[in-house]
Parts: C-alpha cells; sequence; structure tokens
C-alpha cells in the first residue's frame, strides 16, 4: 500500500508539463551528474531533476533542514555548497535502483541484507553520519 503511495506521487511529478526527449533529459542528468540509468524510473529522474533544481534556491538553514529530516547529521560549520552536494546525493540515494543502493552502503563499510527495504538502507546510510 505504501508502494502505490509512491507510484502515485511520481505521477504528479511526470505529468506537470516536462516532454523532453530521451537525448535532452540525459544531457540533463550529465550535467547535473544524475546517474540516470542508476535510478528506478524516467519519472524518478523527472522527480530529482525537479528536487535538484528546487535545492538549488535553498538557504544553508532549509538545507540543514533537508539534512535532517532524512536523519543525516550535518558537520557544525558546514560550508553551503558541501551541504548542498550532500543533499543532492541524499536525493539520488532516494531514488536509486536497490542494487546501486546497496553498492552505495557497501562502499561505505555498511552491512546489508538482500531483504532490507530502500527505506532501511536509508536508514543504514543515516546512522552511519552520526
Amino acid at each position: 500500500e505504501e508502494e502505490e503511495e509512491e507510484e502515485e506521487d511520481d505521477d504528479d511529478d511526470a505529468e506537470v508539463g516536462w516532454k523532453l526527449s530521451d537525448e535532452e533529459l540525459a544531457a540533463l542528468c550529465l550535467a547535473k551528474s544524475i546517474p540516470m540509468l542508476q535510478l528506478e524510473s524516467t519519472k524518478r529522474v523527472v522527480g530529482v531533476i525537479r528536487q535538484l533544481d528546487r535545492l538549488d534556491k535553498c538557504s544553508v538553514s532549509t538545507l540543514k533542514n533537508e539534512y535532517k529530516i532524512r536523519g543525516f547529521a550535518p558537520d557544525a560549520g558546514m560550508r553551503k555548497d558541501i551541504l548542498l552536494a550532500r543533499v543532492k546525493e541524499l536525493v539520488i540515494w532516494e531514488n536509486l535502483k536497490m542494487e546501486h543502493l546497496r553498492e552505495v552502503c557497501t562502499k561505505q563499510d555498511l552491512t546489508t541484507d538482500a531483504c532490507m527495504s530502500r527505506s532501511g538502507l536509508i536508514q543504514l546510510l543515516a546512522d552511519a553520519s552520526w
């Protein structure tokens, strides 16, 4: 049931008028360092692009809040550019295919279980930031 709601949210993002060709979408992903082929779907790619564009306009306090609400620990005095890069990375992680998200965990020396959900893997990464 939870995943159905998530899918509905994805549909809303895709319907707001983004009519890009595959080539335009790929170019935009390349420019924004989004690993397009590692994301779950084209709808998620569009959603990530929108979120990253929104984040570019956020204040430091808003970025810190975005980081904290995802369960991650911001370093005191973190510069805006570093904080922005970390929040953008989280947005990408939240939309990766499961095998790629597991790879992110493994690269950070975190032990994962094949049965772990997306939210469980994200929580594992968040816990490691503390």
